[in-house]
């Protein structure tokens, strides 16, 4: 089924600030990324010594939803088909890869993707073979390793080995990650309403577009892990600075504020509000998406990405104070500071 007709019949719900993606496999919230911000991100960790970092990170990931997510009926059959069906319904049908293939021979799982997220923009990466061994771990409840991967920015193969072990993972209870999850009803754009005014564009393959540039479906969870234990987070205002001057149009600067409002309420990020002042922007995001994942709610990076959106504004700005909860995340932004008072 494409995107489009998902949307229009409900299976992918949109609303002010969150998106329900409930495919057959089981519901759960969405959001949606830009995916070259996050590739420049990936890559910058893998050519700078952390590569084993973003396959661990991918792996958590990976086996964190393929395991909370399938449903219960699924929990005991570990049969290939049923393997192929959940990553056809959740992955092709988002746009995440073209194509998807598993088969088993005995211990051994193969994988072949076409045009998959990230690797057709990077070519090849370590983060994409720590979420396939992710998959793998989660699906078929046992340890595994990856025996070796052919990659390429239009093809890959990935051939994984199961080992004896069970495979464990601490996560959420799905139930606490659905009310955690819970997004009132609010007034403002959703994804259907930026669909529809061209704000962003749906095109073939089932990918969303923002000014030409490709957006994802994302399980926000990967936010979380990557804000809890990733490395070089302070790279990410710079990537997100560069990513947003590059289409930013002629004298739109002083729309800024309100373009950031949209995207982040219509991209699933919560209810947004923003306060400014001669000194100080204040955002406060209402109901922001909760991860599977043991550890806090930690959605630094994306606090990183927004200061980075906000110096196309003034690069002067810099993050101050900060909080965030379950429910909550306020964060002020200093105008015309010559450092961090955070």
């Amino acid at each position: 089924m494409r995107l489009s007709d998902s949307l229009k019949r409900g299976i992918m719900k949109s609303g002010v600030g969150g998106i329900l993606n409930k495919f057959k496999i089981r519901s759960r919230r969405s959001t949606l990324f830009f995916e070259d911000i996050f590739s420049e991100y990936v890559m910058h960790c893998e050519n700078n010594g952390k590569k084993k970092e973003m396959f661990n990170l991918a792996k958590k990931w990976a086996s964190v939803s393929t395991q909370q997510l399938i449903p219960g009926w699924l929990k005991n059959v570990s049969d290939i088909s049923v393997f192929n069906l959940a990553a056809n319904n959740v992955w092709t049908n988002v746009g995440l890869v073209e194509y998807f293939d598993g088969k088993k021979d005995d211990d051994i799982v193969y994988v072949t993707t076409k045009r998959e997220f990230l690797t057709r923009i990077t070519g090849e990466n370590e983060f994409m073979k720590g979420f396939f061994v992710g998959c793998v771990n989660g699906f078929f409840r046992k340890e595994c390793d990856i025996v070796s991967s052919v990659q390429s920015r239009t093809e890959c193969m990935y051939k994984i080995i199961l080992r004896k072990e069970e495979f464990k993972i601490g996560a959420k209870d799905k139930k606490k990650y659905d009310t955690l999850n819970y997004l009132p009803a609010a007034i403002g754009f959703s994804l259907q309403d930026a669909l529809k005014k061209n704000i962003f564009q749906l095109k073939e393959k089932n990918r969303i577009y923002f000014r030409k540039r490709p957006i994802s479906p994302t399980e926000n969870t990967i936010f979380h892990i990557i804000s809890n234990e990733g490395p070089f987070l302070e790279t990410v205002p710079e990537i997100s600075f560069n990513y947003f001057k590059d289409i930013l149009l002629k004298g739109e600067e002083k729309r800024m504020l309100s373009m950031l409002k949209t995207l982040l309420q219509c991209m699933g990020w919560g209810v947004v509000k923003i306060l400014e002042d001669v000194s100080k922007i204040k955002i406060i995001i209402k109901s922001p998406p909760c991860g599977l994942q043991t550890e806090k709610e930690n959605l630094v990076f994306i606090i990183n990405v927004i200061l980075g959106f906000l110096w196309t504004i003034d690069r002067r700005i810099v993050l101050g104070e900060w909080m965030e909860s379950e429910k909550l995340i306020d964060a002020e932004f200093i105008l015309h500071a010559k450092k961090a008072s955070r």
